[in-house]
């Protein structure tokens, strides 16, 4: 008798552990989206991951977008460490900053999440953000899942602080938007940068104020919330700044026939550039608008 039930008990322990492992993970994130037609912006709201390991799907839910992923449909997964603040109003900042750089004495840090999958013989892809508090246990657990077709990009490179006096905060720009949202394609001889200002709120792409991003001292990028724009440099060493109210730069080496992703972030007190990988940039590059940008009288 005492036996039987010893073994009633352990099956029910074991059906329950069973139980719990098959049970779908869910996370609350953040979904992002680039929209094209109309108008071209990003936007973002509220959602839920469901990583379902017994129906083999990750499952994303939001109000104006949902996706069912087979685990067989995924191609490629990259976690861009890299965390970054960007404009709008106290509801759509999203609160974080690149490397040693500190907002007010704090370093804060958001994960975002690229997923690239085949729908129907088409390529897809979607981008959500982990909060903290679950980034690392859903980052470690989609690795487990997707052996091989995971990456985590640390982009490290050191943060300076910039003297104002070194910029050429003095000279003025004409800014337009070029309805033909050029692609650059990389040059065997220089180094290809892309500067990004992401704005996810509609009322980002109102503002007309100009933000300018400097390489070595001189003026190199001139965006305003919601464009982008691109430039060729010389390879070597160079300091990248963004400078609106306190700012900082990034040192960076750049090598001929590379491709450098930057968004310009805005903080608390100004701007700062963090760099991103490519497949995040490109996705977000699709809600953006390209400043084409000349000095103010210039022909």
């Amino acid at each position: 008798m005492l036996t039987r039930q010893v073994s009633v008990v352990l099956g029910l322990l074991l059906n329950t552990a069973a139980s719990a492992l098959a049970a779908p993970e869910a996370y609350n994130v953040k979904v992002l989206q680039a929209v094209q037609a109309p108008d071209r912006r990003l936007f973002e709201e509220d959602g839920v991951l469901t990583i379902d390991a017994d129906s083999r799907a990750l499952v994303i839910k939001a109000k104006h977008q949902s996706a069912r992923i087979p685990f067989d449909d995924v191609d490629r997964i990259v976690f861009d460490v890299n965390a970054h603040m960007r404009g709008g109003n106290k509801g759509s900042l999203l609160f974080g900053i690149v490397g040693a750089l500190t907002i007010d004495a704090k370093t804060i840090q958001d994960y975002w999440c690229y997923i690239s999958y085949t729908s129907a013989g088409s390529h897809m892809a979607t981008v959500i953000e982990l909060p903290k508090d679950v980034s690392g246990a859903a980052k470690d657990r989609i690795a487990g899942l997707f052996p091989g077709k995971t990456t985590a990009a640390e982009l490290t490179d050191k943060v300076e602080a910039v003297a104002k006096d070194s910029l050429d905060t003095k000279s003025k720009f004409d800014l337009t938007i070029d309805p033909r949202h050029p692609l650059p394609e990389p040059q065997p001889d220089k180094a290809l940068v892309i500067v990004m200002m992401p704005g996810t709120n509609p009322g980002d792409r109102m503002g007309r104020v100009q933000f300018r991003v400097f390489v070595n001292g001189r003026v190199a990028f001139v965006n305003r919330m919601g464009t982008y724009c691109f430039a060729y440099l010389d390879p070597g060493d160079h300091i990248i700044a963004s400078r609106y109210g306190d700012g900082g730069g990034l040192r960076m080496t750049l090598d001929a026939g590379q491709s450098y992703y930057l968004f310009d972030n805005i903080v608390l007190k100004g701007q700062s550039l963090s760099r991103q990988t490519k497949e995040l940039a490109m996705f977000e590059m699709d809600g953006l608008d390209y400043a084409d940008w000349k000095v103010k009288g210039a022909k």
